[in-house]
């Protein structure tokens, strides 16, 4: 797992197992269709159902917004670079990256409605944010604001912390974080994310990754001293070749 701040971790590996990779069924589009989101570094983790013997698949994962710059990633930590710009239609401010979740119920009774999956997250840059602390989205409260039916077997979206509803306890299925309670997109620093599903009231399994905010490398700085050493490398170099002969 990528994050410290699984809870219940016993428990949830206990009912599936996790894994870092593709997940060729995640378009992390609500409607399904494929929107060129990238799919191919998902942190993945399968349960199965105590109650219905349905198969559970949580997907998180972080992706660039638009055009902006490529995240890297390294089994559920991914690095992005901190700032905001406004785009889409019609256009939106948002931070330069994306968190991606992905929930599907499979097999058995085969419904969403039978579970209830949050989405936790951190507007926090210090790392080891308390679970206690983290914003929850409830998806199914959302699912049903926003038209969708309970007995869909799938969930997803990709959202962008910037979007003031994540900080509005108004808007239906949000619970904002109670530590920090604004998102900076120029912040640097840690960001958690945990995907979890519950049933009875029970947790049994999540999904967590880390989101790295950190400056890009100045080039402009680090170049006359690379330049230097390359030099010094040279000079060297020289001093060898002609001792040699």
């Amino acid at each position: 797992m990528a994050s410290s701040l699984a809870i219940s971790s016993t428990m949830a590996l206990a009912q599936g197992s996790t894994t870092f990779g593709p997940l060729p069924a995640a378009t992390f589009n609500p409607t399904g269709a494929n929107s060129g989101n990238p799919n191919s570094q998902v942190e993945i983790t399968t349960i199965t159902s105590p109650v219905f013997g349905d198969t559970i698949t949580l997907g998180l994962a972080a992706q660039q917004r638009y055009d902006n710059p490529a995240l890297t990633a390294n089994n559920g930590t991914y690095l992005a670079t901190p700032g905001a710009d406004i785009k889409g239609t019609p256009p939106t401010l948002g931070a330069l990256w994306n968190v991606d979740f992905y929930a599907n119920v499979s097999g058995g009774q085969g419904t969403v409605g039978n579970y209830t999956f949050k989405l936790f997250y951190d507007f926090d840059p210090a790392a080891g944010t308390p679970k206690s602390q983290l914003g929850v989205l409830n998806l199914n409260v959302a699912n049903l604001a926003l038209g969708g039916s309970p007995t869909v077997s799938t969930l997803q979206d990709s959202e962008n912390l910037d979007f003031p509803f994540f900080a509005s306890s108004l808007v239906p299925g949000v619970t904002p974080p109670t530590g920090v309670t604004t998102f900076d997109p120029n912040a640097t620093g840690e960001y958690s994310f945990i995907l979890e599903v519950d049933q009875d009231g029970r947790e049994i399994g999540e999904s967590d990754i880390t989101v790295d905010v950190q400056n890009a490398p100045d080039v402009s700085a680090t170049a006359p001293l690379f330049a230097l050493a390359l030099g010094s490398l040279s000079a060297f170099a020289s001093r060898k070749n002609r001792a040699a002969k």
